[in-house]
């Protein structure tokens, strides 16, 4: 059985990865370098995922999840809070205003995965949640008290700023979004 966990980038991918990374019996993957290239009919890809007790953590497969013979799910953010996150990787006002338009599109795909989503929020602050979805992936070699939620960085660098009309503009392009995952969440 095999494993893919997407989400946009900046939802907590890698933090996730190094999770699954703890476990001796599963081979766990964050975000191979080649995916950004990737070509829908890639067989690598697909390949990939014919393993037996192999995840994949991976925000770079989002568009073509649902094309991939895996058990499948993806977290959620807070689109402001992956805004905020984002721009800290940001050099200018040109990749600021990149990420503002990309995030939207990114979370249309998500919204095509069928599957159940995962809370960014309560996978980072209730260790019993993310044992529930060490459990889901079918992991059963972590010892959950290896794992500290103390050292996860959320947003506590803010060292760089938009415009707050272009926040709110922002927050309405993605409302649908925050309405339908986040405060179900």
């Amino acid at each position: 059985m095999s494993v893919l966990i997407t989400g946009y980038g900046r939802s907590g991918t890698a933090f996730l990865s190094k999770v699954f990374s703890l476990s001796n019996e599963w081979k766990s993957i964050h975000e191979y370098k080649y995916d950004k290239l990737y070509d829908k009919k890639t067989i690598s890809i697909v390949n990939r995922f014919r393993r037996d007790k192999y995840v994949e953590v991976n925000s770079y497969l989002r568009c073509i999840a649902n094309d991939i013979e895996a058990n499948t799910r993806f977290i959620v953010r807070n689109p402001t809070d992956i805004l905020k996150s984002g721009i800290q990787r940001c050099k200018d006002n040109n990749q600021i205003e990149k990420l503002i338009n990309d995030i939207p599109i990114g979370l249309k795909a998500l919204d095509k995965i069928e599957c159940e989503p995962i809370s960014f929020s309560k996978m980072t602050s209730d260790i019993e949640y993310l044992e529930n979805i060490i459990k889901w992936v079918g992991i059963q070699d972590i010892n959950i008290d290896d794992i500290s939620l103390n050292k996860v960085n959320i947003n506590k660098v803010n060292n760089k700023t938009i415009d707050s009309n272009k926040i709110l503009q922002f927050q309405k392009t993605v409302e649908w979004y925050t309405s339908k995952y986040i405060n179900y969440m």
